[in-house]
């Protein structure tokens, strides 16, 4: 999907949200749906930004911009599996891993 159009689908399932009451499959599905967008427009971005801030940064400074990176997402993902689990979609695959 181009960046664009995972942005407006990411508009989109917000709007749907407020349709579906609160934890019902309807509104399930669209917000693994949402998690999954906003996974894949970081993905995104990280492709675009990383290779500039590797030219740009010096070896101490893009360890520790990784390190912090890292941490965040891992705060990101945990908050993603809580939500799910909250949800009973535990068998959802897991798409915050990544390799390292």
């Amino acid at each position: 999907m181009q960046e664009a159009e995972v942005l407006l689908t990411m508009h989109e399932l917000m709007a749907e949200l407020e349709w579906f009451p609160r934890g019902s499959l309807e509104w399930q599905v669209r917000l693994l749906a949402l998690g999954d967008a906003a996974l894949a427009h970081i993905r995104s971005l990280e492709l675009q930004l990383f290779p500039r801030l590797d030219a740009a940064l010096d070896a101490r400074e893009e360890q520790d911009l990784v390190l912090a990176l890292a941490a965040t997402r891992e705060a990101l993902c945990l908050e993603m599996r809580r939500a799910r689990h909250g949800f009973g979609a535990l068998d959802h695959a897991d798409s915050c891993s990544i390799a390292t």
